[in-house]
C-alpha cells in the first residue's frame, strides 16, 4: 500500500502545488488567495498566502507566504515562511519544481535561504532536495524522500558547530546536566526512519576540533581530532545494533586519572554492541583498539558514556603491549600519593 507523503515539506510542497491543478483552467490569468487562518495536514499556518501564475497549459509559477507555522514538533514553529517554484509541472496526479527557494525562519534550524529542488513520484512519495541549508554554524546539502510515514534522509554535512548542534538535536538526544561539548566536524549522514523513530544510519564524520568535559571534571578533552565511522540499525527494544571505527589523530583527553596525548600516540578503535536508545550506555560485544606505540587490547566492555566512571566493566586480552610508553599513561596515574609513585 502507498501513501501520500506527509510531514511539513511533503505538506508545504502539496499545499502550494494545490493551485497548479488547476493550471488549464486558469490559464487565462493570475489566482491569489489570502487566508488568516488555515490547517492542512496537521500544520497551523497564521496569514496563508498563495499565488498561481500559468505559463504554460501544463505548468507555471507558484508560491506560498506564511507568518507562522506551528505543528512542526522537531524544529517548534516556523516564521516568515516563503517558499517560491518558478516552473512547477504538471501532469496528472505528478508536480514537479526543478527551481525552487526557501527562505525564512525554521525554527531551532535558524534563518534560512536555500534553493530547492521536489517532484511526486507515481507510488505517491516526494523527492525533496535542499541545497544549502543553514545548519549549527555551518552547511548541510540534503535529500530526503518521503512516503507516507517513512522516511530517507542523505545528508552532507560542512563545518557544523557542535555547541550549536546540541540545541538542535535537543528533541531527540541531550547532553547530562553540566556536560559541555564544543567544536567543529564535517561529514555525511544517512538515515531512514518512520515518523519520529529512527531505524537506520549510516554515518561518518570528519572531526576538525572537539572539546568536551563533565561537570565533576573527572572526563575532559581539549582539541580532540579524529574520524568517527558508525552504523545503527534499530531493534525491537529501541536500542542500537552499532558497529564502528574511531581514529583519534590529535589533542589530549582525560579520564580521571589517566591522560592521553592523541598527537603523541594515534589511536584506533573498531568496535561492534548495543547502543541505549538515549545513548548513555554502550555494550561493546567486542572491540579492537590499537594505541601507537603503546598497546593493542581486543574485548569486550561495558560503558557509561556520560558517568563518572566510564568503563563498568571488562574483559580484555593485551597482545602487544610497549611498557616504556603504557606504564606512565595508564600505570602511574593510579600509584600516585602511593610508596610506588615514581615507578617508571
Amino acid at each position: 500500500m502507498h501513501h501520500r507523503p506527509t510531514g511539513p515539506c511533503a505538506s508545504t510542497f502539496v499545499l502550494i502545488a494545490s493551485l497548479g491543478a488547476a493550471g488549464p483552467a486558469l490559464a487565462a490569468g493570475k489566482l491569489s488567495l489570502q487566508v488568516g487562518q488555515a490547517e492542512f495536514a496537521g500544520l497551523q499556518i497564521e496569514d496563508l498566502g498563495l499565488d498561481w501564475t500559468p505559463r504554460t497549459a501544463t505548468g507555471g509559477k507558484v508560491g506560498m507566504r506564511a507568518a507562522r507555522i506551528r505543528g512542526v514538533g522537531a524544529t517548534g514553529p516556523l516564521s516568515a515562511i516563503s517558499i517560491d517554484c518558478a516552473e512547477l509541472a504538471i501532469s496528472g496526479n505528478l508536480l514537479s519544481c526543478k527551481s525552487g527557494r526557501l527562505s525564512g525562519a525554521l525554527g531551532s534550524l535558524g534563518g534560512q535561504n536555500t534553493k530547492f529542488s521536489a517532484r511526486t513520484l507515481t507510488d505517491g512519495s516526494l523527492e525533496l532536495h535542499l541545497d544549502a541549508v543553514a545548519l549549527a554554524g555551518g552547511r548541510a546539502k540534503v535529500d530526503l524522500r518521503l512516503d507516507g510515514a517513512v522516511w530517507k534522509l542523505d545528508s552532507a554535512l560542512s563545518e557544523i558547530d557542535l555547541t550549536a548542534m546540541t540545541k538542535v538535536a535537543a528533541p531527540w538526544f541531550e547532553l547530562p546536566e553540566g556536560f559541555t561539548a564544543a567544536g567543529r566536524a564535517s561529514g555525511r549522514v544517512r538515515a531512514t526512519g518512520r515518523n519520529d523513530d529512527l531505524r537506520t544510519t549510516d554515518a561518518d564524520f570528519a572531526i576538525a576540533r572537539l572539546d568536551f568535559a563533565d561537570a565533576a571534571g573527572a572526563l575532559a578533552g581539549e582539541a580532540v581530532a579524529g574520524e568517527l565511522k558508525i552504523k545503527l540499525v534499530a531493534d525491537r527494544s529501541g536500542d542500537f545494533v552499532t558497529d564502528g571505527r574511531l581514529t583519534l589523530t590529535g589533542g589530549q583527553a582525560y579520564s580521571d586519572p589517566v591522560f592521553l596525548d592523541f598527537g603523541a600516540h594515534q589511536l584506533a578503535a573498531d568496535f561492534a554492541g548495543i547502543l541505549s536508545s538515549d545513548a548513555s550506555q554502550f555494550v561493546a560485544t567486542r572491540f579492537s583498539l590499537v594505541h601507537e606505540g603503546v598497546a593493542s587490547v581486543t574485548g569486550s566492555a561495558t560503558l557509561d558514556l556520560f558517568g563518572e566512571t566510564m568503563l563498568q566493566e571488562a574483559k580484555l586480552a593485551i597482545p602487544d603491549l610497549d611498557l616504556a610508553n603504557a606504564v606512565p599513561a595508564y600505570v602511574q596515574p593510579y600509584l600516585t600519593g602511593t610508596s610506588l609513585k615514581d615507578l617508571a
